[in-house]
Formats: structure tokens, sequence, C-alpha cells
């Protein structure tokens, strides 16, 4: 894998996040298309749970090789699968006692989840060394596993979801092996000396709610309403959904360079009202053309097996909205604060979670309408308390320089 020290530029980036969306919807109106309601919302719950269980399944390993990057070793892998195993298994029991996932899913589940967390470190380690290429397709690998997976099951007929989720564990057990006999190959085992463990632990912490908040919806539907209602939603996702998950990845790519190289308080100040105008504008357009597309994309792709209506689709706009302004000044305020406000928005993250969780309850009367609306309150009240932390920290750069200029 050849090295490049430039980084990926933020076009490449949204370019390579656009591509694998792409994928991601399309995959998914053809599963389900062809599943039944019941195996694709069974699907679209362990892929809910990966999407969970991956990433801190490494128990913040990853975190500390990206901040100071440690070499892979065996001491990192074996840590990585037990601490993947320790995550997963619970997320099984869960999965099995609480939504009623069959035994087949919940296993190929822990198997996919303790792959992922390894492929997710490989990830990691050529993001530490600027491998941009092999980061991002180690780290975007899940939704071309998911196009792999959603061609086994279309051209064997059996629709069935453990397939799907079989062929996506061993996607991802092929990717880790992959990622890591590079490394391996090119530089050999070498064993780091004591992790700091509490510091991964405190990043897990950090990036936990946000990575439960993305997944709230799908959490929440099979308990609030069914799992065929899930699938209605994982549908909805896969349309309007999607499209806004770009922006928000493209949004923090974006955001973040820009107010670290900013030299001083007044070109943040500008830096984040450019980016600000720029994101609003393209979620705005983008929110229209949804309206209007979405619905007959759905039924273009899977006839009328799914009926969406205009609250339904209204709902997922306004999520998408409110997540992809939760994410660039979530992204403001991790580039310019200090430690006790990036603490205060771990704190409101997490509250967020808890206000999502109780607003999809109450919305749960009006439908799945309601559960949507529901979670986007959550995120929209992170939102407004990360715009609060990022305009008081750039009031408080501004009267330091004003203050030292007095001086």
């Amino acid at each position: 894998m050849t090295k490049n020290n430039s980084g990926p530029s933020t076009l490449r980036v949204a370019g390579v996040f656009g591509a694998s969306g792409i994928g991601f919807t399309l995959s998914n109106l053809m599963l389900a298309r062809f599943m039944t309601p019941v195996e694709y919302g069974s699907l679209a719950l362990v892929l809910a749970f990966l999407s969970i269980a991956v990433p801190i399944g490494p128990a913040g390993i990853d975190v500390l090789i990206n901040r100071h990057r440690l070499e892979l070793g065996r001491a990192i892998l074996y840590r990585t699968l037990l601490s993947a195993t320790l995550v997963a298994v619970p997320f099984a029991l869960f999965g099995r006692l609480y939504y009623g996932l069959d035994l087949s899913l919940v296993i190929l589940f822990c198997l996919g989840a303790i792959a992922g967390s390894a492929n997710w470190i490989a990830a990691a380690y050529y993001q530490s060394r600027h491998l941009s290429a092999a980061s991002l397709l180690l780290s975007q690998n899940t939704n071309l596993v998911l196009v792999v997976a959603t061609t086994v099951v279309i051209l064997s007929g059996a629709e069935v979801a453990w397939l799907a989720v079989l062929v996506i564990a061993a996607g991802y057990l092929v990717s880790a092996i992959v990622g890591w006999r590079s490394v391996v190959k090119s530089r050999g085992y070498t064993d780091t000396g004591p992790l700091p463990w509490k510091e991964g632990l405190i990043a897990v912490g950090a990036t936990g709610a946000d990575l439960i908040m993305m997944q709230l919806e799908r959490l929440m539907i099979p308990t609030l309403l069914s799992i065929e209602q899930l699938a209605t939603f994982a549908v909805l996702a896969a349309t309007v959904g999607a499209p806004f998950r770009v922006l928000q990845l493209a949004a923090t790519y974006a955001v973040l360079p820009r107010m670290r190289a900013a030299a001083s308080t007044s070109q943040r100040q500008r830096a984040f009202a450019l980016e600000g105008l720029q994101i609003l504008g393209v979620t705005l357009i983008g929110g229209v053309v949804l309206w209007f597309v979405a619905p007959y994309l759905i039924t273009l792709v899977v006839g009328n097996k799914y009926t969406l209506g205009q609250p339904l689709v209204l709902a997922a706009i306004t999520a998408g909205f409110a997540k992809v302004l939760s994410a660039f000044t979530s992204a403001a305020v991790t580039a310019i604060a200090d430690r006790r406000t990036l603490l205060v928005l771990t704190c409101a993250s997490w509250l967020a979670v808890v206000a999502g969780i109780v607003a999809a309850w109450i919305g749960a009367r009006w439908g799945l309408a309601g559960v949507v609306f529901g979670v986007a309150s959550g995120w929209l009240l992170r939102a407004a308390v990360a715009t609060f932390l990022v305009l008081s920290s750039l009031r408080a750069g501004h009267r330091a320089r004003v203050a030292g200029s007095n001086g």
C-alpha cells in the first residue's frame, strides 16, 4: 500500500462517502424488495448492533493508535479480540432475549462484531500513518460487504437474514486479515509497552453516545412498534437518511481542519460562519429534492411493498437536518474547545440520548413518524448545546484577544 503523507482532501473523502452511501441505499432497497418485512427488519436490527459494537469493540485502542502512533503487535491483537468479545456477547444476549432474534443471527453477529473490531484497528493504523486510501477502504467496507451480501441473497434465492449476516461477517474477517497481513508483512509484529487503557475508555465514553444516537430509531422501533415497522424505517433511512449521513460526515471533515488551522479567533469565526452557511444551504436543497424524489425512488425499486406517507418523509428530513446540524456544531466544539467544554459536550450527548428515548416513547402513539420525530428532538437538543458551546468558546477567544491588545 502506497504511503501518502498529504492526507485525503475533503472532496476525495466526500466522494468515498458518497459512493459508499449509494451502495448502502441500493443494497437496502434491493434487500427490502426481495426479503419479507420480518427478515429485512431482523437484518436491519443486526446491522444496527454491528454499527455500535464494531467501533466500541476495541475499547479505545484505535484512538490510542492514532494519538500515540502505536505499532500493531500480538498484545494489541489479543486485547482487541478479548474486548470485542466482551462487547459482542452482551449485545448478542440482548438481541436474543429482548428482541427475540434467531440464534443463528446472534451467533453470526458475534463473529462479525469481533472480526469487524479487528478490521477497525487495522483502519486506525493506516489512518495514523496517513495511508488514507487503505484507511478509507477498511473503514468504509461495511457498505461494500453489504453490496456483496445483497448479491448473494438475490442470486441464491434464499431471502433470509442469516445468509446476509453470514456474508457480512465473512467480509469483515477477510478485510481484517488483509489489513493485518499487510502490516505484518512489511513490519512484523511489534509489541508496545503497557496501553493507557483509561485514555482509551474515556474516548469510548465520548463516542458511545453518538453511536447509540445514530442507531436509536432502529433500537426503539421494534420495542415501541414492530419489526415490520423497523423494515419500513430501514427503507426510509436508505433513501432519505443516507444522503444526510453523507452530509454529516462531510460537515465533520470540512469544519475540523479549517477551524483548527485558523490562526486567530476572527478567522475561526469566519470559518464557522462560512462552513455553516454552506452546510445549511446544501442540507436545505437536499431536503427539498428528497421530499419530491424519495417516494418515487422507493416505489420504483420496491414497488408498493412499503408505503411512506408525507408525514414520515417529513420526519426523516427533519431528523436528517438535525443530525447534520449536530455533527457540524459538535465538530466545531471539538476543534476549538478546551477539555472542560468537551466534557460538557459529552454529558450533553448522553442527555440527548435520554431525551431521544423519552421523546420517541411519547411519539410512538402517532406511529413511526412520531418515533422518528422524537429521536430528532434528541439530535436538536445536542445541536443546541453544541452551538452554545462553540459560540461561547469563540466569544471567550475574542475577549482574550481584546484584553491582550489593550494590555
